[in-house]
């Protein structure tokens, strides 16, 4: 169990601040590639990158390990590491997409669309067109079309509001 000194912030902003060339950075020795060796002789290459992504026995790769078995990835699969590396960079530094700003529009067209049906159905109904006034008091307790408000007549007149923007778009 970790004491209250351990804590994942206190490592990352460990690891963060630590020079990476530093001797005593827990980064050095996962930094420093073999001496001799050039990315751009493909031989070597091939070599440091076998090197880099093989996992030893000290607590940095026993934590690497956990983290790929809590994944479900191989550590032996090059793709595996890089779906491991972006996931922790998301989770620290990534920001979710943002939406459009405010709550969610309550009318859409959808429920519009269910309204000017209904609308429909009491005129037909009733063998002549009603007022909104009418259908808003009818619609009001319909859990489809009630809206918000302190008081009943609230939603009423709310809802004989929408009601008028739907007959003025209606054909």
């Amino acid at each position: 169990m970790r004491s209250k000194k351990d804590s994942r912030a206190k490592r990352r902003k460990q690891l963060l601040n630590a020079a990476p060339d530093a001797p005593q950075s827990p980064l050095f020795q996962l930094t420093q590639p073999p001496s001799g060796n050039s990315v751009d002789n493909p031989h070597p290459w091939d070599g440091l990158a076998r090197s880099a992504l093989t996992l030893g026995d000290d607590f940095m790769s026993v934590a690497l390990r956990t983290a790929f078995n809590k994944f479900g990835l191989d550590p032996v699969d090059p793709f595996s590491w890089s779906r491991l590396l972006l996931s922790f960079a998301y989770i620290d530094f990534g920001e979710r997409p943002r939406g459009k700003p405010g709550a969610p529009q309550k009318w859409n067209k959808k429920r519009m669309d269910e309204l000017r049906g209904a609308i429909s159905e009491q005129e037909q109904a009733a063998g002549h067109p009603l007022p909104n006034t009418e259908l808003a008091r009818r619609f009001a307790p319909n859990p489809r079309f009630a809206t918000k408000g302190t008081k009943a007549e609230a939603g009423r007149e709310g809802l004989r509001k929408v009601i008028g923007k739907v007959r003025r778009d209606m054909p």
